[in-house]
């Protein structure tokens, strides 16, 4: 959707300011994997470590497929960058993002973010 692709080109455009945290820098949008999965940013942090990031409209208590997408390109980069397994990160950024979900992704070691391009 035009909002997706707005979202997305927000948060590439500048993820430090966005995301609040300095030095994450976007090294690929829309990052195609040889599976024909497809990363909606690829950045990287003040440390090197690569971060896989899926980015939703609105995340609610039943909608797992944003946290499990993040999840599984956090993995998929480790390979395809050659870091080591668990040197990387994994981000779920969203307009919205409900409080249930939000507990699962602290458990699961995706963090969250909730921006909006407006």
């Amino acid at each position: 959707s035009k909002e997706h692709f707005e979202l997305k080109n927000y948060v590439a455009s500048n993820p430090a300011k966005i995301l609040k945290e300095d030095g994450l820098s976007a090294l690929k949008v829309e990052y195609e994997f040889p599976t024909q999965d497809r990363a909606d940013i690829v950045l990287e942090d003040k440390y090197g470590r690569i971060i896989g990031v899926e980015i939703e409209l609105e995340v609610n208590d039943d909608d797992n497929q944003g946290p499990i997408q993040s999840i599984k390109y956090r993995r998929m980069l480790e390979w395809m960058f050659n870091t080591s397994p668990g040197d990387s990160r994994s981000f779920l950024v969203a307009n919205k993002i409900s409080r249930k979900i939000k507990k699962k992704c602290k458990v699961y070691g995706i963090e969250f973010f909730e921006v909006s391009a407006s």
